[in-house]
């Protein structure tokens, strides 16, 4: 049978595929459950893979988008990524395919995943669908190549940001910047032929390419955990011991969940990397006893991955006890290639301790936004201004974040300067927190801010001169609804008359150090939502799981079988929480992960508080 030649790699990751080759043949590259593919085995596959995905997709055209579609920590997804981008395609990393170009092109990829419908939840696969294999497994081709050209000259990957303002907007980022950020986390990361990096995040988010690309450009091996061992920590610790990974890359809400486990299980890793969500130095004190070394990195969807990193030492997590105030870790100082300032609204460069808006120049900027079918795009945040790396164009991107410089030149990040932000984790708006507070009879203004992972109201009374500790039927409202109260006698705001978010902050930062509003009252930190009991756990409780699931809620429907997994799971007990008053470890949910068994869980827990850390003083 002849071999059909394939086509050229996409040009911007030929980088990637000359270290590969550059490789010890023999030295593991890949580890997966039931066995492990040296460097050159894993060329092998790449090449096998790519070509029958070429086969299956008849026509290519250099620097198409082909959307890649799997459950996480997969050694097969891993082949098939490094496929596309063999054949001179660009991967469409996440659920949300199809966008538009700036001239308002329609790109609607194909997609390639498992064929495991069950494995993916409600993206069964189509009945049309071209079958292929990868590494022995089946897998399923859905469409054909797009004839609409990606408008970038050297594109990587395209990854959506978040959709909770709106549809979900895809970024298109560069092989250059992809390339500038590998190579220097190589370096951060300390990363060598004799690391093993474990896969954690899913195929969905570009933090993948931190777990899998650095690990493989170093010479070392990436473990996947294709067991589903990634699900719990204790099944998790066992496949780290077994495999001798190295260096791990968790967001801190995941590192809460496994340290205390990992720490009797004796997980010692060279390189422990905190990523995705604020780390503050308790935190980062208990980490330091896994690992060598303790990386606090910061990167947003709108550049390469990451562009900024920390190394936690001694000095900073000494005396970190828990208090009611834990102190930010540092995101670092930024790459090679990348600079990053602090701005205040006119734009101009702040000093040292002075807060202002981050924003990121140079080679890991994105190349900008691909319009989503339906939306708008955000392309305010991206200004053609900075240096220019390599064939595109200079950018300028404003993040969104808010943050100040160390004396030391490290940044750290305090919050949001628009209405997105996290709450345990979760993505919320607080536009819609604030026009619905605004609805209360007595008051006048309000704006929100998330603090130490609590929910802070700043408000103005009405009438003006009430003492009140809090607004009445505040409770009345729909979740998340705020935790502590802060009264003051006006919301700021900035020149162009939008809250002034940086502001808003400071205020609770200062005013959750005293436990005083700005007039001198204390400040009012609510109960817990009221205790529901009996069949209203039930019911509350069903209705979650059908909204964070597939499944229909039947008592022995297992979780993770019905497209949960164990960041959804963190949004589910927290939404429990929050509906229910009654708080579930999430360590006992992933030891018992059925809906029957969630609601024995909950039956034998008393009414819950908040995890610790009040930023107010507590009313009676």
């Amino acid at each position: 049978m002849t071999r059909v030649p394939l086509p050229d790699p996409l040009p911007g990751m030929r980088w990637l595929f000359d270290r590969l080759a550059a490789r010890d043949e023999t030295r593991t590259a890949l580890i997966g459950v039931n066995r492990a593919w040296s460097a050159g085995e894993l060329r092998a596959a790449v090449e096998t893979c790519a070509a029958e995905l070429f086969r299956c997709l008849a026509v290519t055209r250099p620097g198409a988008p082909l959307a890649l579609a799997s459950p996480r920590s997969r050694a097969d997804a891993v082949v098939a990524l490094l496929s596309i981008w063999r054949l001179g395609l660009v991967p469409v990393l996440g659920d949300e395919h199809g966008a538009r170009t700036p001239d308002g092109a329609r790109v609607e990829p194909p997609v390639l995943r498992p064929a495991d419908s069950a494995a993916l939840g409600p993206r069964a696969v189509a009945g049309n669908d071209t079958g292929l294999e990868v590494l022995g497994q089946p897998w399923a081709l859905t469409g054909t190549v797009t004839g609409t050209p990606l408008p970038c000259a050297r594109p990587a990957y395209v990854i959506a940001t978040s959709g909770s303002t709106g549809p979900p907007a895809p970024v298109l980022n560069h092989a250059d910047g992809l390339r500038n950020t590998v190579t220097a986390l190589v370096e951060r990361y300390r990363l060598s032929v004799d690391s093993r990096a474990l896969l954690f995040a899913p195929f969905g988010y570009d933090a993948v390419l931190a777990d899998l690309l650095p690990a493989l450009l170093a010479g070392g091996a990436v473990v996947c955990c294709d067991d589903g061992s990634w699900q719990r920590a204790s099944a998790l610790a066992a496949r780290m011991r077994s495999t001798g990974v190295t260096h791990a890359v968790l967001p801190p809400s995941v590192w809460r969940v496994v340290l205390s486990v990992w720490k009797v299980a004796g997980i010692r890793l060279e390189t422990l990397v905190s990523a995705g969500e604020p780390l503050d130095t308790a935190l980062a004190a208990e980490l330091a006893g896994l690992a060598r070394a303790v990386v606090n990195a910061y990167g947003p969807s709108e550049a390469a991955v990451c562009v900024t990193t920390f190394e936690a030492g001694p000095e900073t997590t000494a005396g970190a006890a828990r208090t009611a105030d834990p102190v930010p870790i540092p995101v670092g100082r930024p790459l090679p290639g990348i600079m990053v300032e602090v701005v205040d609204e006119a734009g101009v460069r702040v000093g040292p301790g002075a807060t202002g808006r981050i924003i990121v120049r140079g080679a890991g900027v994105a190349h900008g936004y691909l319009a989503p079918v339906g939306g708008q795009t955000r392309g305010e945040r991206f200004q053609p201004r900075g240096p220019a790396f390599g064939p595109c164009p200079p950018q300028t991107l404003h993040t969104g974040d808010i943050g100040t410089l160390t004396d030391g030149g490290d940044l750290v990040v305090v919050g949001r300067e628009d209405d997105e932000t996290k709450l345990h984790g979760r993505r919320i708006r607080l536009t819609a927190i604030e026009a619905a507070l605004r609805t209360l009879p007595d008051v006048r203004d309000a704006a929100v801010t998330v603090h130490d992972d609590r929910l802070h109201c700043v408000w103005v009374p009405l009438p003006a001169d009430s003492t009140a500790d809090a607004p009445d039927r505040a409770d009345a409202l729909p979740p998340p609804t705020p935790s502590v109260w802060h009264r003051v006698p006006a919301v700021p705001i900035t020149t162009s008359d939008k809250i002034d978010r940086a502001a808003v902050l400071r205020q609770v930062t200062a005013s959750a150090k005293t436990g005083m509003d700005s007039g001198g009252a204390p400040t009012r930190t609510s109960p817990p939502v009221p205790h529901a009991g009996g069949g209203a756990v039930d019911t509350i409780v069903g209705r979650l799981w059908r909204r964070h699931t597939s499944g229909t809620g039947e008592p022995d429907e297992d979780f993770f079988a019905v497209g949960g997994d164990s960041l959804r799971a963190m949004e589910l007990l927290d939404d429990i929480e929050t509906e229910t008053g009654h708080w579930v470890d999430l360590a006992d949910f992933l030891d018992a992960p059925t809906m029957g068994q969630l609601t024995g869980l909950l039956r034998s827990t008393e009414p819950s508080s908040t995890p610790p850390g009040p930023a107010g003083r507590e009313t009676p």
